[in-house]
């Protein structure tokens, strides 16, 4: 059997950055609710990007560590986002410009809420188990439609997004063919009917969650034998709106078919799950990469001295869910160390509150829909120059008639 998995993988967070507590604070939101985030941070998103200008960003870092016969490899580009700029021409294509790709690849998008990267994994997973010497590069990007009315939604929404190389060398994770568990059901508990809002039940969402949580997982036991919660792996990535959720999740996952005691369960998270959110709690809500950015959180945290496997559970709202596995190991750590997100993460501008008052307002101008833009943010264009540390970013430079342009900055 073809090993397949994640072979390359890196992240892009944003330039910017707001503390949480602040939004509570600004916003007078009742501060008991703050703790049950576990974020103190969240990245916010500049006018002049997108998500086409956030996955070329991520993607330039896997592609410029690729010589150009691996380049010449990649035979697919699949983007997954709620964030699109064009109902007919997918996200993929845009990307596709500013990388230095081959013309004999496939192009497109998959959108599913925060599954659609999952989705996308998956489907470039078998592409690799029928043809082992292709690489599929597949990227998350999205943006959230943050703002006042959003209420306690706010303060987690985050932009960024996360490019995985896909292939037979699986590096940094390999996949646990033919394991995995699905739970599916058609709900309204978060939807975006228009470019400009984000319309959400929240207690139907965290419902839903934590029912596809237990749906998948026993999805999973219907085809994987003798499961064990407790032995089978030995972490556990989920996908994080918030950490508070995944906190709910894990408890509602390992006391399934057990009873377990409060300090035990709380103990086993934080042994299995909490090295994870190291970067979730400090960018917010990225949507479909979320659980790929706790990939990363994983293996930042953990010293990994042999073969471990992890449960990963990836959900969308709508509903589509997946429980499945796979395995990292002392390499996977040490790729992942390499890309020293963390020093990513602390060269953002800190924001104050009515400059991210601001930028909220300024990114309404560069939304789905469009029509006409020119980039003229010269103090935020230095923003992300210092958060680059001299890597070429793309950003976006104008539009014209909804056509965009972009330049590299």
């Amino acid at each position: 059997m073809v090993n397949v998995g994640i072979e390359k993988i890196d992240f892009y967070g944003g330039a910017c950055q707001i503390e949480v507590s602040e939004i509570f604070r600004q916003r007078e939101l009742n501060i008991d609710r703050y703790a049950n985030l576990l974020m103190n941070k969240k990245s916010v998103g500049l006018p002049f990007e997108d998500a086409v200008t956030n996955g070329v960003n991520a993607a330039m870092g896997i592609i410029g560590r690729m010589t150009t016969d691996e380049i010449s490899k990649i035979k697919m580009v699949i983007t997954a986002s709620e964030s699109g700029v064009d109902f007919g021409k997918s996200l993929s294509t845009f990307i596709y410009e500013f990388l230095p790709l081959e013309t004999d690849v496939r192009l497109f998008d998959i959108k599913q809420a925060c599954y659609g990267l999952t989705a996308a994994f998956k489907l470039a997973a078998t592409h690799i188990c029928c043809y082992p010497d292709e690489k599929v590069l597949i990227i998350g990007t999205d943006i959230a439609r943050s703002s006042k009315e959003a209420g306690y939604g706010e303060p987690s929404q985050g932009c960024g997004s996360i490019a995985m190389l896909i292939s037979s060398r699986p590096d940094i994770f390999r996949l646990d063919i033919g394991a995995y568990g699905n739970h599916s059901m058609s709900l309204y508990d978060s939807f975006r009917p228009d470019s400009l809002i984000e319309i959400g039940d929240p207690d139907l969402s965290l419902m839903a969650y934590l029912d596809c949580v237990e749906g998948s997982f026993v999805s999973y036991t219907q085809k994987v034998k003798d499961v064990d919660i407790e032995k089978t792996f030995d972490h556990f990535i989920f996908h994080v709106p918030f950490g508070g959720l995944v906190k709910g999740a894990h408890r509602r996952l390992v006391t399934l078919g057990r009873d377990m005691k409060r300090n035990e369960i709380e103990s086993d998270f934080k042994k299995r799950v909490e090295p994870s959110l190291k970067f979730n709690s400090q960018v917010g809500n990225i949507y479909c990469s979320a659980v790929y950015l706790a990939l990363c959180g994983l293996l930042d945290s953990v010293d990994i001295m042999n073969e471990k496997r992890v449960g990963v559970f990836s959900y969308g709202s709508g509903s589509s869910s997946e429980f499945y596995s796979g395995v990292i190991t002392p390499l996977s750590a040490k790729k992942v160390k390499e890309l020293d997100i963390q020093k990513r993460l602390d060269r953002r501008h800190k924001l104050e509150f009515d400059e991210y008052e601001y930028l909220l307002k300024e990114n309404r101008k560069t939304i789905f829909g469009a029509d006409s833009f020119v980039n003229s943010y010269d103090k935020e264009k230095d923003y992300m120059k210092r958060a680059a540390e001299g890597r070429k970013m793309l950003c976006l430079r104008k539009i014209t008639d909804y056509r965009r342009e972009y330049e590299w900055i």
